[in-house]
């Protein structure tokens, strides 16, 4: 062994000195050093060690080139061969120590190992004593290296250490308190409200006991923060005892309930809602928990249609909401308000004319409704208008805007328009002209009287504009002809009326050159109507 690498004598050396062919060879040893060896003793001595407290010292193990092995001789037998590797362990313990495994388990041979001096790290062991009695002690560890040797043969070489050491006084102390005091903890059994002061009570106890003045119960605070299962914990240490000894982590389980209500609101319910009737609206509601809360049971969201078919006020209530803790929201409604903005409809209908002048008529019929969905009619449904015969021509009747209003105060606009007519007591033309398929001769370029009744003095502005007319066209075969036997003499055509006869007197002025053709005369009133008669004119 060495100190410090210092070869030591007393080192264990295996195999012996041998010879063979006048050489002299040398086994392979396998050497324990320490630096605490002391001269050529073979002894780790480690002094005094206190009764029962372990020492240890750390050895190295190395592999030691014993000299010249060449030309073949015996020495071959005692030399690991090159390129193979030296198993290291360790081989036996003697009474008192330990010793652990070489930190090496193998150390690889290298070339040219015959011939050199070298030597090989073979690791490191850890030898521990121990000793519960008083005395001198020694105690021997063992370690080898084991391979092939150059003949490829087994090769083993043992390496040795004895460690020697003193124990005084043994004399056992009491023994020690190893036993950890008992904390118990107790959370409540009922659940405690969210955001409330809440406690655990907690206790301890200990096989010895504790140092004067260690208070060993009391209260500790919970997290009531949050809804929910809640585990208290007392961390390992929470209270130590007389000798040091601390208490293990100890836990217990509570819950925390609330009783806040989830809160329901409409997102787009304006005050006031107005809407119109057949308008579709859709209401959104919204429900949330408050945080830290149990959170919501029920849906967090959803739609509502208005009905908008009935006209006036209305309201729709949302769903009751729940959390998890069983808390039900408060009734929350939108109100609103249903429009009608159609106004009512009015249908007039007319007697089927045409009327004579001042004639009296039936009055015409109006009929009203608001149109489907509405807010309903504010008056009458229907009514009359008088039908006016006191002037002729052609007549409109309808009912004015804002004669009808619906409950929504929204007023009619004007009715349809009904049409009639007012004309003259024609009773066609008097003699000396026929009316009808005859036709009236008459010499081309006299005056005829064209007389007829209107039932009164109508006035002489009485003929439409641009009439009379005569349409001429080539006679054909006429099958009833009447000749006219009263003609005047007039310088151009004119009109008249005779009150005394209740007559006009039309005196129509014919050409000279319609001689020998017919034609259709044919007097339109201011009446609209007009009154044709057959002529024959005749040279």
């Amino acid at each position: 062994m060495k100190r410090r690498g210092m070869t030591i004598a007393a080192a264990f050396v295996a195999g012996a000195m041998m010879l063979a062919g006048g050489g002299i060879a040398y086994a392979d040893t396998l050497v324990v050093e320490d630096e605490l060896m002391v001269g050529g003793s073979s002894n780790l001595q480690l002094g005094t060690v206190a009764c029962g407290e372990p020492r240890s010292v750390t050895v190295d193990l190395v592999i030691e080139r014993g000299g010249n092995a060449t030309g073949g001789n015996a020495g071959n037998n005692t030399v690991f061969k090159e390129g193979t590797s030296a198993a290291i362990s360790k081989v036996s313990v003697g009474a008192g120590a330990s010793a652990s495994d070489p930190t090496v388990s193998s150390v690889a041979i290298p070339a040219g190992w015959y011939a050199t001096g070298d030597s090989l790290s073979a690791g490191q062991s850890t030898i521990t004593v121990t000793t519960s009695t008083a005395g001198q002690f020694s105690s021997t560890v063992v370690y080898r290296a084991s391979g092939t040797n150059a003949k490829d043969g087994e090769r083993v070489a043992d390496g040795s250490v004895t460690v020697r050491w003193t124990v005084g006084s043994c004399t056992a102390p009491p023994p020690a308190d190893t036993v950890a005091p008992v904390v118990t903890l107790e959370c409540p059994s009922e659940p405690v409200l969210r955001n409330e002061p809440a406690t655990a009570s907690w206790s301890a106890t200990d096989n010895v006991g504790f140092a004067s003045g260690t208070v060993t119960s009391g209260t500790v605070s919970l997290d009531t923060s949050t809804y929910g299962a809640k585990t208290k914990t007392l961390a390992a240490g929470f209270i130590a005892d007389a000798a040091g000894n601390t208490s293990a982590a100890v836990s217990c389980n509570y819950s925390v309930t609330e009783q806040d209500p989830p809160v329901v609101t409409f997102a787009n319910c304006p005050d006031p809602l107005e809407l119109v009737m057949e308008q579709e609206y859709v209401l959104t509601w919204n429900a949330t928990d408050e945080e830290g809360g149990s959170g919501l049971a029920t849906d967090a969201t959803g739609t509502i249609t208005i009905d908008t078919d009935v006209y006036g006020p209305g309201s729709v209530t949302a769903p009751i909401a729940r959390d998890n803790a069983g808390n039900e929201s408060a009734q929350v409604k939108c109100e609103y308000f249903v429009d009608d903005v159609t106004p009512p409809v009015v249908n007039l209908t007319c007697p089927v004319g045409p009327f004579l002048l001042g004639e009296t008529v039936p009055d015409a019929q109006w009929t009203a409704s608001d149109p489907s969905p509405g807010s309903g009619l504010a008056g009458a449904d229907s009514g009359s208008i008088a039908v006016s015969t006191s002037s002729v021509g052609a007549k409109t009747l309808s009912v004015p805007a804002g004669a009808v209003s619906d409950i929504a105060e929204n007023t009619s606009l004007e009715s349809n328009v009904c049409s009639y007519s007012v004309v003259y007591d024609f009773t066609g033309f008097l003699r000396p002209v026929d009316m009808g398929t005859t036709f009236n001769s008459v010499k081309a370029g006299s005056a005829v009287p064209m007389k007829f009744s209107l039932d009164g003095d109508q006035g002489l502005g009485i003929i439409a504009a641009g009439f009379p007319k005569i349409n001429r066209y080539t006679c054909g075969p006429i099958p009833n002809v009447d000749p006219i036997e009263e003609t005047v003499n007039a310088g151009g055509s004119s009109l008249s009326y005779d009150p005394v006869t209740d007559q006009y007197n039309y005196v129509w002025k014919t050409d000279k050159g319609w001689a020998g053709s017919c034609g259709t005369f044919t007097l339109k009133l201011d009446d609209g109507t007009t009154h044709t008669v057959n002529f024959q004119f005749k040279k």
